[in-house]
């Protein structure tokens, strides 16, 4: 899968395109809510794995804007607030900390 990842922390950046491109997918990975904008604006992206809050803007938003976009987005965060704004929405959301073989299956629950 071609999988766009959003994360302001490098270090967490970092490690999740390293595992996700050891699973076999196709990673490309951004800093901020404009980066992200800007590649689910482009297209061709399987998956947008983001983190909740991003520099320039809300990682809730980008997953609405990709989601509208007909991108499946999986959401990352430890807020349980940003969960609960994901109630009822086709957003999946996945708790930090999380292992890989959760990362795993919430990307297959978004893109069957």
């Amino acid at each position: 899968m071609r999988i766009l990842v959003v994360e302001d922390d490098p270090n967490v950046r970092a490690s999740l395109a390293e595992l996700l491109a050891a699973m076999g997918h196709d990673v490309v990975a951004v800093a901020s809510y404009a980066a992200g904008l800007t590649q689910t604006s482009r297209g061709g992206w399987d998956v947008v794995l983001t983190d909740a809050v991003l520099p320039g803007g809300s990682g809730i938003d980008l997953a609405r804007h990709a989601v509208g976009a007909g991108i499946p987005t999986v959401i990352c965060t430890g807020n349980p607030q940003a969960m609960h704004q994901l109630a009822g929405s086709n957003i999946s959301f996945l708790q930090k900390p999380f292992t890989a073989e959760e990362l795993e299956r919430a990307i297959g629950a978004a893109h069957p």
